[in-house]
């Protein structure tokens, strides 16, 4: 991809939930001819044990901001060789079930769930 606005820079840390991980896309600019990294998009912390929720607001957050598909499909790429998994199919109908059940199903939720299981398709 010859457009690209930034890459991904990974921050972990260690919280209650366990290890978790924070994505960002970033840009290099030079300060004083030094290399810097310039925020562009946070895409959110993942948790192993919650990929669902991470893909949701991730691919969320970049359409959003106005990336094409082409840069989506990218910026997922990289996050997945840096450690963020993909959720598997059981795992998005898993989390379906439990938003309906608690009575906390919104519309949104379920175009963001077919955005992440078009992902995996």
């Amino acid at each position: 991809m010859k457009n690209t606005i930034g890459f991904i820079r990974v921050r972990r840390r260690t919280t209650k939930r366990g290890e978790a991980a924070n994505y960002e896309i970033v840009r290099a600019v030079r300060v004083n001819g030094v290399s810097r990294h310039k925020f562009v998009l946070g895409l959110g912390t993942f948790y192993q044990s919650y990929p669902v929720w991470f893909w949701m607001d991730a691919i969320e957050r970049m359409s959003k901001h106005g990336l094409s598909k082409a840069q989506r499909g990218y910026f997922a790429a990289a996050c997945v060789r840096k450690g963020a998994r993909l959720p598997t199919r059981a795992e998005c109908k898993e989390r379906e079930e439990f938003l309906k059940m608690w009575k906390m199903w919104k519309p949104e939720d379920a175009r963001k769930l077919a955005a992440v299981r078009r992902m995996l398709a």
